[in-house]
Formats: structure tokens, sequence, C-alpha cells
């Protein structure tokens, strides 16, 4: 499945890379890890409707379409509540795909007059809540 980039099995492919990042790597470590400190901007609508607001509260509800026998239908996740698992998916297949573009040399680090992340994340917030307001 590694192969197929978009169509039958695409999902599926892409559920098993974030498998595999979900897994340690040869030093103990998560390939793929959800930081409890990284900032977060939640939609309010889902957090009114107690959904999940983020990939990894995401995971419990991640179920695949039952069959007509009643089993689980391995081919097909449910399409409900997988925003940020979705986002994942992507993310996570674009970097195994395309990882023997990496870099062999190291970017140039960014300092604080490059770029300000806090500043950039307030006015995303303030974009977004004046959105809902109208």
């Amino acid at each position: 499945n590694k192969g197929k980039v978009d169509g039958q099995g695409s999902i599926l492919a892409g559920i098993d890379i974030v498998r595999y990042c979900l897994d340690d790597d040869e030093d103990g470590e998560p390939r793929l890890r959800y930081l409890a400190t990284a900032p977060r901007l939640e939609d309010q609508y889902l957090r009114e409707e107690m959904l999940p607001t983020g990939g990894a509260q995401e995971y419990p509800g991640y179920v695949f379409v039952e069959r007509e026998d009643g089993k689980p239908n391995k081919a097909l996740p449910v399409d409900r509540d997988n925003h940020g698992l979705d986002r994942d998916r992507y993310a996570m297949t674009y970097l195994w795909r395309n990882k023997h573009y990496a870099p062999e040399v190291e970017p140039e680090k960014l300092g604080p007059l490059d770029i300000d992340i806090a500043a950039d994340m307030a006015e995303i917030q303030r974009q977004h809540h004046e959105s809902l307001r109208r």
C-alpha cells in the first residue's frame, strides 16, 4: 500500500503509516507525539457539541464502517469526528512518501525576529472568533 497516493487503498495506507508512526522507534521513543504544550485553536462548535477538538481525542471514536453481517469493514473508516486524524494521516503520508527529499544540511535556525508564533496564533484566533460572530 505504500505506493498508493490516491484512490482505493489510500485511506488504509495512510492509517497504516500513522500506526507505524505511533509505534516506538529504535530508541524506544514514539515517532509521532502529541505535545500538551503545543498551541491549540479549538473549534467552539465542536466544544459546545461535546465532540473531540483534537487529533489525540479522536482516536477512541475512530471506527470502521459496519458491514451487513455486523462485522467491521476494515477497508473504510467512518467519516466522523476525524478532522485531526485526517490531518495526521495526510502529514505522515506526505513525510513517509517524501522522506528521501529531507535536506542533508540542517536548515538555518529562525530567531525571535523572524517568527513570532504566539502573535500569529493570537491573530488566527481573533480572526476565527470574528468569523463566528458574523
